[in-house]
């Protein structure tokens, strides 16, 4: 199943994408960020060159290890396969500072291995990266288009196919 960070992914059967993280500023995100930034070895300078990975140390800040990590209000497990894979949207609680968090549905943030008979709705659909092995870009919307048809990540304002 293609989730990064692996390991993170085979504790509790899902992660959370760096690149698609939205944060309220309030007083336990602010900690919660600071205590990222720490732990890359950035809070020295603004010019940082650290050389951590954000998205393990992220991952591992809010899913694995005590004191932030998210209490769930739906069941947690990890899949066996692909097709496994939760569709449904989850909830939870930060242990520490209490804020709330949600992890997006399949539906609205797509990411997988492509396969015709698991599109997701395309009324729902905000992002969308499917994974197609060798196959360059343009090629993979190509793909996606003719399969799963036009949904909100493959179409802009003007109804222009995206690039």
């Amino acid at each position: 199943v293609p989730s990064f960070p692996k390991k993170v992914f085979q504790e509790i059967g899902f992660t959370i994408c760096g690149g698609m993280s939205w944060l309220r500023a309030s007083p336990g995100v602010i900690e919660i960020t600071r205590t990222l930034v720490e732990k890359c070895g950035c809070m020295s300078t603004l010019h940082c060159h650290c050389s951590c990975d954000d998205q393990v140390v992220f991952n591992n800040i809010m899913l694995v290890h005590e004191p932030y990590k998210i209490i769930w209000d739906q069941n947690v497990s990890v899949p066996a396969s692909e097709e496994e894979m939760r569709w449904e949207g989850m909830t939870g609680t930060c242990s520490k500072t209490g804020h709330r968090v949600k992890i997006w549905d399949r539906h609205t943030a797509f990411r997988r291995e492509f396969d015709p008979n698991a599109c997701p709705d395309k009324d729902k659909n905000w992002i969308a990266m499917p994974i197609f092995k060798n196959m360059n870009k343009a090629k993979v919307w190509k793909k996606w288009r003719e399969v799963c048809g036009t949904t909100t990540t493959s179409v802009d304002k003007n109804n222009q196919t995206a690039s």
